[in-house]
């Protein structure tokens, strides 16, 4: 091997690093490999201890190579899928509420309709209070042709179905007279209540 100027080889002659470096790079990964692979235990342990006194800097490393990995990450959540069906299945019986937070989340952010204080935290646990039979709804509506309600903790509140379909996004607090003047106020109750039917 012809040794580039500046360079010296490492003891077992696979490698050239800088003379300003004290230990061949090469070699030292190699050795920390291995050692990995024989100390499974002891890199896991490591691994757990450094994860709960650095919560908030390993979720900042997740999110930089999340973003600058979308289709790896992707394709990771893809295969976790395929592998465990069983467990995803059961989990989203038992997190629907979660489900239904997320979906919504998801919604607002198409119709840029989140603020940036939103406190997702809040609004999961308004989503997880919410009994079964009722809806989560937006006090002032998200979709409407006069205004455009914010996807906030503060926006939300608990109605039976009935009410959330009754209500959907033709009535606010402090509505105007002229706000109020939807198709379903000029037909009969009966024939209003035959609309919701068909929109259920």
């Amino acid at each position: 091997m012809e040794i580039l100027p500046g360079f010296k080889t490492c003891r077992k002659g696979l490698h050239q690093y800088t003379k300003e470096l004290s230990r061949c790079p090469d070699c030292h990964k190699e050795a920390r490999k291995r050692w990995q692979q024989n100390n499974l235990d002891k890199k896991n342990l490591a691994n757990s201890q450094w994860s709960a006194k650095n919560k908030k800097k390993q979720a900042e490393q997740i999110k930089r190579w999340h973003e600058k990995n979308p289709d790896k990450r992707k394709e990771y959540c893809k295969r976790w899928n395929d592998k465990n069906v069983e467990k995803r299945k059961q989990w989203q019986k038992t997190n629907v509420n979660k489900i239904k937070s997320y979906s919504a989340r998801r919604r607002a952010l198409k119709q840029q309709a989140i603020a940036s204080w939103a406190n997702f935290k809040e609004i999961e646990k308004i989503y997880e209070a919410c009994p079964s039979g009722f809806h989560v709804d937006h006090i002032y509506p998200i979709n409407s042709d006069y205004m455009c309600g914010l996807h906030v903790e503060t926006n939300l509140q608990i109605l039976t179905a009935e009410e959330n379909f009754k209500k959907s996004n033709r009535v606010w607090p402090g509505q105007l007279d002229c706000q109020k003047g939807s198709v379903y106020d000029i037909f009969s109750k009966e024939l209003t209540d035959l609309l919701n039917d068909q929109e259920n």
